[in-house]
């Protein structure tokens, strides 16, 4: 999460579980959570606290820069690699298909064809997405992806390979 100098700081769960509360604290009247506009002013108060974390996180270790730190692959271990077969851009455009089709919030299918597009833009298959979930997030939120939707277009590629199996 970028603070106001555009530096990215590390969240831990229980501050994404507190922006959440906030976000779900703060839906109108007939509002549903798939129509909650996300893009919101994170509390001062919760913003601190990432910050605190991350100075207290580099002060227990310094070698903890984004100048050391290299990014490696985050494969669940004994997890078979390379579990798409067939064209890789056939598959992606399924993907990126079948994603779409799993909402109904205008705002969501806006925020996802995004995510496909960056996905596209970037050759982001889906094997290279399965061993690399933390890095193609990361890349589609610089891509101004909003990170929930970064998340759910790098965790539901095995949801949809079951139900391609299925079919």
């Amino acid at each position: 999460m970028p603070d106001d100098r555009g530096n990215h700081r590390k969240l831990l769960p229980a501050q994404l579980e507190e922006i959440v509360c906030h976000i779900k604290a703060n839906i109108k009247e007939g509002e549903t959570e798939e129509d909650v506009n996300v893009d919101i002013e994170i509390p001062p108060h919760i913003l601190r606290n990432i910050s605190d974390n991350n100075r207290k996180r580099k002060a227990d270790n310094p070698s903890d820069c984004h100048c050391c730190k290299v990014h490696v692959s985050e494969a669940v271990p004994g997890e078979a690699s390379g579990d798409v077969e067939g064209d890789r851009l056939a598959k992606l455009e399924e993907y990126c298909n079948w994603s779409l089709k799993q909402v109904e919030s205008d705002s969501w299918r806006k925020a996802l064809q995004v995510a496909n597009q960056v996905a596209m833009e970037q050759f982001l298959e889906l094997n290279t997405t399965l061993q690399h979930p933390k890095v193609v997030a990361d890349l589609m939120v610089k891509n101004k992806v909003p990170p929930g939707i970064a998340l759910q277009f790098v965790s539901n590629i095995k949801r949809f390979l079951r139900e391609e199996e299925k079919s």
